[in-house]
């Protein structure tokens, strides 16, 4: 019986090990928080510091053997990040995907390059850059595709560029966005920046609807390497289960 349990908990464990190398190999980057609240879940690891720990020390194993990296640096957000191999780290962008898609209440799944091309091909359309990057969010009505957009521009040049990609998704495959099923997140690193970007959304402009009207769009504020900190800890105490 005590064999049979170890050998059950061992194939548990590199089953486990596994899907955290899946997850790295689509992401390209990790955060012990994510890994733990992805393969060290609340109902079976209660403890959350324990359960960070496991998370680490799984992360930290890999890096031993080759199979993935660390991030340089002394911040906080290097100190939890891991890489997969020869990925080029961009760290605000890499950090604002993975947390819109893994980190806050709502968790989307987060699709790769090869993954999306198919969807574009079927629709006789060009393919997207390969550094656009996509992801598949259950919302209202169901499945939704969401171009991930880190909005750093101003709030005039932001709806210029949002105007302008809607425009020409709309020309290609107006029936995904009439349906719903295609829109953009639009992330930002502040409630104030937030609340700008809803509004600019919901109005007109130049005789034409509100953008808000002519496609779906998601707003979410996502941490800075600067915020980091402070978004863990609320992660921790409104998020984490």
């Amino acid at each position: 019986m005590i064999v049979r349990l170890e050998r059950r908990s061992a194939a548990a464990e590199r089953e486990r090990v596994e899907k955290i190398l899946a997850h790295v190999a689509r992401c390209r980057i990790t955060l012990t928080y994510v890994v733990k609240r992805l393969f060290f879940p609340a109902y079976e690891f209660p403890d959350h510091d324990e359960a960070l720990r496991l998370a680490k020390a799984a992360l930290d194993a890999l890096v031993v053997e080759g199979r993935l990296e660390r991030v340089r640096g002394e911040s906080e957000f290097a100190g939890h990040a891991y890489l997969a191999p020869g990925h080029r780290i961009n760290e605000e962008a890499d950090l604002a995907r993975l947390w819109f898609c893994y980190m806050n209440r709502v968790r989307r799944h987060l699709a790769t390059y090869p993954e999306v091309c198919p969807l574009f091909e079927a629709e006789q359309l060009k393919a997207p850059y390969h550094n656009y990057s996509h992801c598949i969010a259950d919302l209202p009505g169901g499945p939704v595709l969401l171009r991930l957009y880190l909005c750093l521009a101003e709030k005039k040049h932001a709806r210029e560029q949002l105007a302008s990609h809607i425009g020409q998704k709309a020309k290609c495959f107006r029936h995904w966005i009439d349906a719903g099923c295609y829109g953009v997140a639009v992330l930002v690193h502040s409630e104030q920046k937030r609340k700008e970007i809803e509004q600019m959304l919901s109005r007109s402009h130049g005789g034409k609807a509100p953008l808000n009207q002519q496609a779906r769009f998601v707003v979410e504020v996502v941490p800075t390497l600067d915020t980091f900190s402070k978004a863990i800890k609320h992660h921790v105490s409104e998020v984490w289960k």
